[in-house]
């Protein structure tokens, strides 16, 4: 059986981590990076098993997301699912990760993500759903940055492969509490854009709220 390890960034997610490493028991390997939060993740964490190692963003990065290259790193296999804290896998969709790993040794699987606002599905929208992303991959055929929202991108030479947009091959995206949460990240994310794009606030905004309008009506 080829061996994988899951990595996981976290700030302040001791509601999440515990479901979220669970939800990918079958890893071989868990490895979380915390940005130094204020609540107990770490040690939630590592009473579960898995490794934790601390780290600041850097001071020059966009993103946080600039510290999965710290957890593909501390990573011991080649081959590693990326998941986030507010993420669930499920036994349909674990399966099918290891039956692929196992039988062609592939470079990237990209994977869909449904997304909740508290129980509801947000399915309206091509950036809602599928939203596929790489969630598990060879660590020698990805890059990652630290732009917003784009931080993995395969290797030019990688073997993709897309699972199909249905239940039974997403992992599930708990992350807005409401819409007014969602409503505020949004608004977070299109300043980060702008930033980092030398983009006009109003283009971010604009694309922002025509998510918000596809996601929600």
């Amino acid at each position: 059986m080829t061996k994988v390890s899951s990595i996981t960034l976290t700030y302040d997610e001791a509601n999440n981590i515990r479901e979220c490493l669970k939800s990918i028991s079958w890893c071989d390997e868990h490895i979380v990076i915390d940005e130094y939060g204020d609540d107990n993740t770490k040690s939630i964490a590592e009473s579960i098993g898995a490794d934790v190692y601390q780290a600041q963003t850097p001071d020059d990065a966009a993103s946080f997301d600039i510290l999965r290259k710290n957890a593909i790193r501390e990573a011991t296999n080649n081959y590693i699912l990326r998941i986030d804290a507010d993420e669930r896998s499920h036994q349909a969709l674990n399966k099918r990760l290891q039956d692929l790993v196992d039988s062609s040794g592939v470079d990237v699987v990209e994977v869909p993500r449904m997304t909740f606002i508290r129980d509801r599905w947000i399915k309206t929208g091509y950036r809602w759903w599928p939203d596929r992303s790489p969630v598990l991959f060879d660590k020698n055929k990805m890059s990652v940055t630290d732009n917003v929202h784009g931080f993995m991108s395969p290797c030019n030479d990688a073997d993709i492969i897309q699972l199909p947009a249905e239940s039974d091959s997403a992992l599930y995206h708990y992350s807005y509490e409401s819409l007014v949460d969602l409503i505020r990240r949004r608004w977070r994310y299109a300043q980060m854009e702008a930033n980092q794009y030398d983009l006009p606030l109003d283009m971010t905004l604009y694309y922002a709220i025509s998510d918000l309008i596809e996601g929600i009506i």
